[in-house]
């Protein structure tokens, strides 16, 4: 994960999404659908209630950081702090599902039977 942080504050996801056993993992469905759901409703909310203002409509680069893209968008600092609770709430469902399946595969690695068992069918 420490090598996918530089990148991914850029925006460059590329190193998550491909390094990621996603396919056909069913732990993973949930961590992958549930934040951009959640991230969407609160920007939504937090632009209807005032608490940032509504984006100008300028065209900002995709790779400007996670904090200056927001904060260039709205023209305000709101917008820059709404990114970064949208990223700290991503990360607080991602956590303990990327936990589990780290777990899964630390014990996978420590019992090396199941593994010979595989490959000889």
């Amino acid at each position: 994960m420490k090598m996918v942080a530089v990148p991914a504050f850029f925006n460059i996801s590329e190193p998550i999404t491909f390094g990621l056993p996603i396919v056909l993992t069913p732990m993973v469905l949930i961590p992958w659908s549930l934040p951009p759901v959640v991230t969407v409703l609160t920007s939504y909310y937090a632009i209807y209630l005032g608490f940032v203002p509504r984006p100008i409509g300028v065209t900002i680069v995709w790779t400007t950081p996670v904090f200056l893209s927001g904060w260039i968008g709205t023209t305000s600092i709101a917008g820059g702090i709404l990114q970064l609770v949208n990223v700290a709430v991503s990360i607080a469902i991602w956590l303990p599902f990327m936990m589990a399946i780290d777990k899964t595969y630390l014990a996978d690695e420590a019992n090396p039977a199941t593994e010979s068992v595989a490959e000889n069918d």
